[in-house]
């Protein structure tokens, strides 16, 4: 047979002799050559995603970090102004009777102390809100509407962890609550201050600031050429705590999801201390 296939070619015509012994020569190269350029362009293609997505990444965490450091220097500020206002400093501490609130009646403080955060506001205009508390337990805000449920907000943990504080910045978990915010139906971020006098480190008071989560995930909107809602944080506890989903705020995460993130091959991850500070 292989006699047979070497007369067969033998009594071909030369043209297709050449055509014969020439084409694999030719055709092979090119095949290997489009294999190779394909695998080439797919790596490419794949390492430019994954920068993109490192950088998307990058500029999100960016961004946070600025929102953050925004409510932290509202409390630094509200904290050096409330120093100049002497008669917060000479305030007397006022007894509560048959468990009802002590109001303040110098509107006059009053006025001073909720314009100084007004204006603190102004500059950071990231903060959705902000309450401030004194030593006779009055509570000044940034709007009327933060007063409603104060008695729930006195009792609460957020305000006795702030009370034993040391003057730390200490923050609160992504949550819904009802008193000192403006919409009980919106998860709010809290940072929370005690307030010392620069002088003589006396406790003036204490200072709750507010960030909508609303600001937080709006801040995945405009990153890249096309919008997208696949963006959230999720914390310690593996709570979606930001998202552009609205519909998964506040709720666990997928645990294969969790898995996931969790891997080494995730392409970037931040993580961040109860008290801000960032780890990772």
């Amino acid at each position: 047979m292989q006699n047979g296939k070497f007369r067969w070619f033998r009594n071909q015509r030369i043209q297709n002799k050449i055509i014969f012994v020439y084409l694999p020569l030719i055709v092979i190269p090119l095949l290997l050559l489009g294999l190779f350029s394909y695998n080439t362009n797919t790596n490419s293609i794949v390492s430019k995603t994954r920068k993109n997505m490192l950088d998307e990444s990058r500029l999100i965490t960016t961004r946070i970090d600025t929102l953050l450091v925004n409510a932290e220097s509202f409390a630094n500020i509200a904290m050096l102004d409330l120093n100049k206002e002497v008669k917060l400093k000479t305030l007397e501490l006022a007894a509560k009777h048959d468990g009802e609130l002590p109001i303040s009646d110098d509107h006059v403080l009053r006025n001073q102390i909720e314009n100084k955060l007004d204006f603190a506001q102004l500059i950071f205009h990231d903060v959705e809100s902000a309450v401030f508390v004194d030593r006779n337990q009055n509570v000044y805000t940034t709007d009327v509407k933060l007063t409603a449920g104060s008695e729930t907000g006195l009792a609460s943990d957020m305000y006795k962890t702030v009370e034993r504080s040391n003057g730390i910045m200490l923050w609160f978990p992504m949550q819904k609550r009802s008193f000192w915010v403006l919409d009980q139906g919106k998860a709010v971020l809290t940072v929370g201050k005690k307030i010392l006098d620069t002088e003589t480190m006396e406790t003036l008071g204490y200072l709750f600031v507010n960030i909508n989560e609303k600001t937080l995930s709006s801040i995945y909107n405009p990153v890249g050429p096309v919008q997208t809602s696949g963006y959230y944080i999720v914390d310690s506890r593996g709570i979606v705590i930001s998202a552009g989903d609205e519909g998964r705020l506040l709720k666990p995460l997928e645990s294969n999801r969790k898995r996931e993130i969790m891997s080494d091959d995730t392409v970037f991850q931040e993580i961040r201390k109860e008290d801000g500070e960032k780890c990772c």
